[in-house]
């Protein structure tokens, strides 16, 4: 019997995505991917038969691409998963819908720009028609819940939030003698939702003028230039700059404090990944933030505003190690038991056998 095909479009495939192809792989399927750009170190993931293409450029040449895809692979496709922040996104559910294939729209954090009004017009239109045309909804943030329910898709939504790989963290601190000599690490990318700017202003205040401190989170192309801009000519001695990377492993391993003073905390990759490694995570009050941080602790949670961040960086610098020995086991605990790659697995087959049960006209009438 053929394998069914799980295809997802993505801007491009990265480490993140790993998890749920190798779950995909598990469970009997398939894996297909058509990305906006190539990244080679993804190709180690695939295995025979998984699909994996570069979407062309212009609407015309990606419609017939995708058409003709969806067309000959029918019968084999179990469904597509869908993020809707693109501006064609909506197409490709329709063109899903025609040849009667199921859908799932994954909100991965697309919903935060579009309440905020940061999409354009046709943006904004092309991801309404996602989340109508969708057979289920797949969101990953305690926030997203409440506006989903005021525009009446509260029968198609499933909670899955990110996960931890278990298997790539070091089973013992003993295998590798790990030196934390940073103290302050950002791993992310720079945008507004992510104040930046505040951890650029506090390190660059003599109470931090001996720290070290590094910030992993340039991208060349970047939507939001002015944020990366600020980081860049504002950048203290005591702060390395980088860019953003994919496998952090080696920063987690040697940093104290992991910043992420923002509106959205929860499901954010990189400080799962940073407590997994022991990384004490400080965080501002967001929805959920306080599912994943427990303040004093496996971290800190401060309000959101400058003076508290900048007071409780400069606290933390004075705990003493056995407390913080403390603080760095219960962040890594509670990541790898609340937030593993055993759960995930669980709920993503959950998930897939729920959009095998639904009917493809279902989601035309709400």
């Amino acid at each position: 019997m053929q394998q069914k095909l799980v295809l997802s479009f993505l801007d491009r495939v990265a480490a993140k995505n790993k998890l749920q192809i190798d779950i995909l792989h598990e469970a009997g399927f398939q894996a297909g991917f058509f990305v906006n750009s190539y990244y080679a170190a993804a190709e180690k993931y695939f295995i025979q038969g998984d699909t994996y293409q570069i979407l062309k450029p212009s609407l015309l040449g990606r419609l017939f691409q995708i058409f003709s895809f969806l067309l000959k692979y029918r019968k084999q496709i179990h469904h597509l998963e869908v993020y809707p922040g693109g501006r064609f996104a909506f197409i490709y559910v329709l063109l899903a819908k025609i040849l009667s294939l199921k859908v799932i729209c994954v909100e991965r954090g697309d919903l935060c720009y579009l309440i905020s009004g940061r999409y354009d017009k046709l943006t904004r239109i092309s991801m309404q028609l996602c989340y109508r045309w969708s057979d289920l909804i797949w969101y990953r943030e305690v926030y997203m819940k409440d506006f989903f329910h005021k525009i009446g898709y509260e029968k198609k939504l499933f909670f899955l939030h990110n996960a931890i790989e278990i298997e790539s963290i070091a089973e013992s601190e003993d295998d590798v003698k790990m030196v934390r000599d940073i103290d302050f690490l950002w791993v992310n990318r720079i945008i507004p939702e992510r104040k930046s700017d505040w951890v650029i202003d506090i390190l660059n205040q003599s109470e931090f003028e001996k720290t070290n401190n590094v910030m992993a989170g340039l991208l060349e192309n970047t939507l939001y230039k002015k944020e990366q801009d600020y980081v860049v000519s504002n950048k203290p001695n005591n702060l390395q700059i980088i860019d953003f990377i994919d496998n952090p492993a080696i920063l987690y391993n040697r940093a104290k404090f992991f910043l992420l003073p923002a509106t959205i905390v929860f499901a954010n990759n990189a400080l799962l990944e940073a407590m997994s490694y022991g990384c004490v995570p400080i965080v501002t009050k967001a929805p959920g933030s306080d599912l994943i941080v427990s303040d004093g602790v496996n971290g800190f949670e401060v309000d959101f505003d400058i003076i508290a961040l900048k007071k409780t960086m400069k606290s933390v610098l004075k705990i003493e190690a056995h407390n913080y020995e403390k603080l760095s086991t219960a962040s890594k605990n509670h990541v790898l038991s609340e937030f593993s790659s055993k759960i995930y697995r669980q709920k993503l087959i959950e998930l897939y056998q729920l959009i095998q049960n639904r009917y493809v006209w279902n989601n035309w009438f709400y």
